[in-house]
């Protein structure tokens, strides 16, 4: 009796048809197995790919969105997630609109371009933000289309312009300040011709009057008067006249010798009972590459600024030090300091907390040391001292 597990005998007869059959059986399953493979490497391909892309469009400092031809959301890059404080996980699959509700200015671009497959170049936008000010953007769009020119969707690069709109707003202010320096220095000139002549006259009047008279003491107050105008205009001219440089190496000790000497002559003119000046000099600062005559006038306004600043027992110290391409020179006082509120301003041109101050000492000095490509730095507090530090480049 044969078991009904066991496969029944092929007759002779059918025996090549079923050899056929087991072949072509065997030769699919190997196909099969085979387009298996070939799927599987496609896929692995496929996401290598899609993950080379996606670190390719999230290296970008542009930020990247774009759309199918159903205006729904297919990708977000990092920078765009970034800028536009988006999830990708929530917008992608979401229509364009429910996404960008409010954000017609930003959206209308990139759906002129999936309609009508027109690209835009350097539209600029505003993105307004749930909180903080608005975003300025630079927007450009493009229809995305396949090797047969069917539309599958467009995309939408942008960035940020914050910098960019920052740059422009100074170079303005500049162009404005230049105008404005061309011609106050033309009035400047102007004045100090007959600002001369009533300083002269005054004088010869002051001579011709009594010692005793009352009148002398108002001829004084005009000269003193005239003498402020034009301190005044002397260093309106400084601040608006172009500046050349001469440099050359400096004795770094003897030149703060003579800067730490001019401050004790002057510490008797503002009421100073006794003015201690220190100097030190780090290892390797002991010379320096610099214009001395134009750095002069910077330490003679600091440590003027100084002088006028302490009370009593004054104390002023002079410092340099090397940093890698720098040489810091440092001007130290022990007086009142200045509010934390207005340290912001001081180096602002006409700002001044002086009764008699022009407002240009501090801008003076700022413009000597940017012109030497150095930065100027402060720190202040009240009651507690004042200290500038100056960073001139050096030569290697």
């Amino acid at each position: 009796m044969t078991s009904s597990l066991e496969m029944p005998q092929v007759p002779p007869q059918l025996a090549p048809i079923f050899d056929w059959f087991e072949e072509r059986v065997r030769t699919l399953s190997d196909a099969y197995a085979g387009l298996e493979r070939r799927v599987s490497d496609l896929d692995s391909q496929l996401e290598r790919r899609n993950a080379e892309l996606e670190s390719l469009l999230d290296s970008f400092h542009d930020g990247v969105l774009m759309v199918d031809v159903d205006q729904r959301v297919t990708m977000v890059n990092g920078r765009a997630s970034e800028l536009l404080t988006l999830d990708p996980l929530e917008a992608i699959g979401q229509d364009l609109s429910n996404v960008f509700p409010a954000q017609s200015d930003f959206t209308e671009p990139l759906l002129q371009s999936l309609r009508q497959g027109i690209p835009l170049r350097h539209v600029e936008v505003v993105w307004t933000r749930t909180q903080g000010t608005p975003l300025p953007l630079g927007l450009s769009t493009a229809a995305v289309v396949d090797p047969a020119g069917r539309r599958l969707g467009a995309v939408a690069s942008f960035s940020d312009l914050t910098q960019l709109k920052q740059m422009e707003r100074e170079l303005s202010q500049t162009r404005t300040l230049a105008a404005l320096g061309e011609m106050a220095a033309t009035v400047a000139h102007e004045i100090r011709n007959p600002l001369g002549g009533i300083g002269g006259f005054a004088r010869l009047l002051e001579r011709d009057i009594e010692a005793g008279d009352p009148r002398r003491a108002l001829v004084g107050r005009i000269i003193e008067g005239v003498g402020s105008l034009n301190r005044i205009v002397s260093n309106l001219l400084v601040y608006t006249r172009p500046m050349e440089t001469r440099y050359r190496m400096v004795d770094i000790g003897e030149w703060f010798e003579e800067m730490a000497g001019w401050a004790r002559l002057e510490a008797p003119e503002h009421e100073l009972e006794e003015l201690e000046a220190e100097i030190v000099i780090e290892e390797g600062a002991e010379t320096g590459r610099f214009d001395p005559e134009k750095l002069q006038q910077v330490l003679l306004n600091l440590l003027r600024n100084a002088l006028q600043a302490m009370e009593g027992q004054g104390r002023i110290r002079l410092s340099a030090r090397r940093a890698p391409g720098l040489l810091i020179l440092g001007v130290e006082d022990n007086g009142k300091g200045i509010p934390s509120d207005i340290l912001s301003e001081v180096f602002n041109p006409f700002f001044t907390t002086k009764e008699n101050g022009t407002g240009l000492g501090l801008a003076i000095v700022r413009k000597i040391v940017e012109l030497h490509g150095g930065n100027l730095f402060v720190v202040s507090e009240s009651g507690r001292g004042t200290r500038f530090d100056i960073h001139l480049p050096q030569p290697d």
